[in-house]
């Protein structure tokens, strides 16, 4: 049994590893309005005005990132919440996926967005910032939640 065990984990070593390189800028997302819905009677999950965020961007076409946009929240090191921008689409609604601050698993589920604003428009591996900012619903999974965020973005080193 050790033996095969061995085996296979020396054939898995020696498979040559995928070597996609995939550009990603991070930063802070800032919410700048947020409505009643996103007031919880759990003040941990409260979202409001000035709350901040962790967000990852990994624009559409830049590397081998491939032809969507992805932008992932974080708050807390305890909820995530990642979108699929179709194309890059600066409105719309997205699967989103991620956890919400109460340990709930949320996959695929469509939420709308709009008035998405990234610049540079178009970003390039040789571009060191990026501010990305719009609106969601139902942000960060709490029902009817309409946030309006910016952000800044510094690209994360290779």
């Amino acid at each position: 049994m050790l033996l095969l065990f061995g085996c296979a984990l020396a054939a898995q070593v020696s498979q040559p590893a995928f070597a996609a390189t995939l550009t990603v800028w991070q930063g802070e997302a800032v919410v700048k309005g947020a409505n009643v819905d996103c007031n919880q009677p759990v003040s941990r999950k409260t979202i409001k005005a000035g709350t901040v965020l962790k967000i990852v961007l990994r624009p559409k076409n830049v590397n081998d990132n491939g032809a969507n946009t992805n932008v992932g929240f974080t708050r807390d090191s305890q909820a995530e919440f990642m979108m699929v921008l179709d194309n890059g689409a600066t409105s719309g609604t997205a699967p989103t996926f991620g956890v919400d601050q109460s340990g709930v698993i949320h996959a695929n589920e469509g939420n709308p967005y709009s008035g998405f604003v990234q610049v540079p428009s178009s970003l390039s591996a040789s571009d060191m910032f990026a501010t990305l900012s719009g609106k969601i619903t139902n942000f960060m999974y709490l029902a009817g939640c309409k946030v309006t965020f910016a952000a800044t973005l510094s690209r994360r080193a290779d």
